[in-house]
């Protein structure tokens, strides 16, 4: 059951969640320094019909918020500011409702079709399609199981509303212990370890002068 830290989620303190895997299946395990991006894929019924090319959105289901985007607004070369989650839920503030319905194919609406607000362009473009180079990026510091819903908003793509949902699982982050435990743990093995010469060199004067001693018997006698 994963843990996850109250400083990366928005809704709670520290909490466990049971990950539901039949709802989301087996995490799809990847590298905590490797870039991601899902590959979705458009089914009719059973049969593969092709990968979606359309613009897409996706949320983590648990709110979590240690996961980043790579792309800037203006290095997405969007001619005004683009949707994200923070402004499409400030839009419907106050009307209490759920994260997927605030934002979708309804009310979607291109960064790349007109001029418009150009003030805060650095901030991250939360769009992905199939060919762009945005994808996600991972913490460096902790590994994490994120589960995530996916929505396809491009309009133009199709009138149904197209959603999947999936988990994705880091690896490979090395967790460094605190500092200050690791430096008085070397200290505590320097301090053995002297302890240890110092010993050595008191039993080695020790015998060397009962050695010198008995000789000196020996010659006087």
């Amino acid at each position: 059951m994963p843990t996850i830290p109250a400083a990366f989620t928005l809704t709670a303190p520290s909490q466990t969640v049971t990950y539901d895997k039949k709802r989301f299946g087996c995490p799809i395990r990847v590298y905590y320094k490797t870039p991601f991006k899902p590959v979705l894929k458009l089914y009719m019924g059973e049969s593969f019909a092709s990968i979606v090319p359309a613009n897409y959105i996706i949320w983590e289901v648990e709110e979590r918020t240690d996961f980043y985007y790579n792309t800037t607004m203006l290095e997405a070369g969007c001619y005004q500011e683009a949707q994200t989650w923070d402004s499409m839920l400030d839009s419907y503030k106050g009307q209490h409702l759920k994260k997927q319905d605030v934002w979708g194919p309804w009310n979607y609406r291109s960064c790349f079709e007109s001029s418009g607000s150009i003030t805060r362009m650095n901030r991250p473009y939360e769009i992905l399609n199939h060919s762009g180079s945005m994808h996600l990026t991972w913490p460096t510091d902790h590994s994490g199981v994120y589960t995530f819903r996916v929505k396809i908003v491009d309009p133009n793509y199709s009138f149904c509303e197209l959603t999947a949902e999936f988990a994705v699982e880091t690896y490979g982050v090395i967790i460094r212990e605190d500092g200050i435990i690791v430096i008085s743990l070397v200290w505590s093995f320097i301090f053995i370890l002297l302890c240890s010469f110092a010993y050595s060199y008191y039993k080695y004067m020790k015998i060397f002068a009962e050695m010198l001693y008995y000789k000196q018997i020996h010659t006087f006698s």
